[in-house]
């Protein structure tokens, strides 16, 4: 049964044909009462195929998004974007999983691409996001029309926040030989290989991580940060300087910060950047800010959301 039917219905229901939708001369916020976890899919579904905008939908936490994907995917017919929380790193380590940090980006590429339906957790919507002006920058295109020198296309790839690695086995990584490039964007369900003749691109293939096979072949392909957190375009040892002589001599961030201005331009990895998110972007950014303006945002259990959202804040200020 085409479940988008029930979806279109809706708003036959006396009721629902009652509510102020934008477009039609009415206005929001509007509040909705009485609806089950079922019904609130198939209002927001109603609602992004009545409008033709895109819906933002905010859950209390991730079993409440992951219940309430699958019974939007089952109203509308495709999976919805699901962006949760991610855990942040303050201190330097050499192995760090940044596994839903590059779920999340592939999901911010999906929202910025036009996703018509996304969900988000309510912890996912308080922490703070790359601006999507620097993640349209930072993206950037390959295809088989491009001139790209293999060393230009590998320091572009550790701009965006990318890990060098022998043999590419998940998302931000990147592995290169010669004139062949591997490569595995968040944003991608494979890695890809992109095989360079000069300057030139020969192929650009999907391939297995395990088996390290080639699949089908690409005309082109977006590679997305791999992180949201990236240096700064006026190099990290010069960011790091600067917000050093702008802090007090009593500071205890100026030793960190000289710390990592000195690893900087000893060429050494900066490691974990989420530190500096609170002023490397200039102002705070969250997930709203990749909503498209006319967007619409639907709050699935406002009383459970608002707990989870005061409990991220202090869980965020102990951190």
């Amino acid at each position: 049964m085409d479940m988008s039917i029930l979806a279109k219905a809706f708003f036959d229901i006396p009721e629902a044909a009652s509510l102020p939708l934008p477009g039609d001369g009415g206005g929001f916020p509007a509040l909705i009462t009485g609806l089950s976890g079922v019904h609130r899919a198939q209002l927001a579904a109603a609602l992004g195929l009545r409008t033709g905008r895109s819906v933002l939908l905010l859950t209390p936490d991730e079993a409440a998004a992951e219940a309430l994907a699958g019974d939007l995917a089952a109203f509308t017919g495709e999976r919805p974007t699901l962006l949760t929380g991610r855990e942040f790193v303050f201190i330097s380590a050499d192995a760090v999983s940044r596994q839903t940090e590059q779920r999340r980006l592939g999901a911010l590429r999906e929202l910025l691409g036009g996703a018509r339906y996304t969900i988000i957790t309510a912890q996912g919507l308080f922490q703070r996001a790359m601006p999507p002006e620097d993640f349209r920058r930072a993206a950037f295109d390959i295809d088989l029309k491009s001139r790209l020198e293999p060393g230009d296309a590998e320091d572009a790839l550790l701009r965006c926040g990318y890990s060098r690695a022998a043999q590419v086995e998940g998302p931000g990584q990147f592995s290169r030989r010669g004139g062949i490039l591997d490569f595995f964007s968040p944003s991608q369900a494979q890695p890809l290989r992109v095989e360079f003749w000069g300057d030139e691109i020969d192929s650009i293939t999907c391939f297995s991580p395990d088996t390290q096979r080639r699949g089908d072949f690409a005309d082109e392909v977006m590679i997305t940060p791999a992180r949201e957190a990236l240096p700064p375009g006026e190099g990290l040892a010069s960011f790091c300087r600067r917000l050093f002589d702008s802090l007090s001599p009593k500071s205890p961030a100026r030793v960190n910060l000289a710390r990592m201005a000195d690893d900087a331009e000893a060429g050494l990895s900066p490691g974990s950047l989420d530190r500096l998110l609170p002023v490397l972007y200039g102002r705070p950014y969250t997930l709203l800010d990749h909503l498209a303006e006319n967007g619409l945002l639907f709050l699935s259990d406002p009383a459970a959301c608002r707990e989870s959202l005061a409990a991220a804040g202090t869980l965020f200020a102990e951190e």
